[in-house]
């Protein structure tokens, strides 16, 4: 949500003349289908689903940080910064010793390779210990792990099944996932 947020944010200085021009503009003003950021605001003040729609825009960001947009690129270091300084604060507040990686996950990582190298060079500022690591597989996955166990099946035949979700390409990524996710209930749990 803060990523979508900072950069309909973005808009609105460039629009002011506050910050340089970003392609994100165009693009997320097509998205709204309104002229100028302030129609944006009138619409999601009367969203219920504001904040889904706000989050939306990501996808807009992490086009544009892959296309080299200064802008966007700064609003994933700011979201890196963001959540480097609260993985730094929950691992001083632990009364125990951490054990693992520290895992990167949901979708804001999936957009933008800077933002996890940006939290990563943070973290290692502090802890240059610690792994840190992207999930092998969506979390729905654990959910089905679990159940699986359950249902008596061995972690190596779960494994088998599961596979890696690269194996699916990514010519289509929404056409991907739902396979990927068809994939794992009805191969591992056809019971389901």
């Amino acid at each position: 949500y803060d990523i979508g947020l900072n950069s309909i944010k973005a808009l609105m200085y460039e629009w002011d003349g506050r910050r340089p021009p970003t392609m994100m503009s165009k693009m997320i003003l097509e998205k709204f289908e309104v002229e100028s950021p302030w129609e944006i605001v009138f619409k999601m003040n009367r969203n219920p689903n504001a904040r889904q729609e706000i989050a939306s825009v990501t996808r807009i960001t992490s086009k544009a940080a892959n296309m080299g947009d200064k802008v966007a690129l700064d609003i994933y270091r700011h979201a890196a910064h963001e959540l480097s300084l609260q993985v730094i604060a929950a691992i001083h507040r632990s009364k125990e010793d951490i054990d693992g990686p520290i895992v990167a996950m949901g979708g804001a990582w999936k957009g933008c390779t800077y933002m996890f190298e940006a939290f990563s060079h943070e973290v290692h500022g502090v802890f240059p210990d610690f792994e840190i690591i992207r999930p092998k597989h969506d979390p729905v996955v654990g959910c089905v792990v679990i159940r699986a166990r359950r249902d008596g099946l061995e972690m190596e035949e779960i494994k088998r099944k599961i596979g890696r979700q690269d194996n699916y390409g990514s010519k289509n990524k929404q056409r991907n996932k739902r396979f990927y996710r068809k994939h794992i209930f009805c191969n591992i749990l056809p019971n389901f």
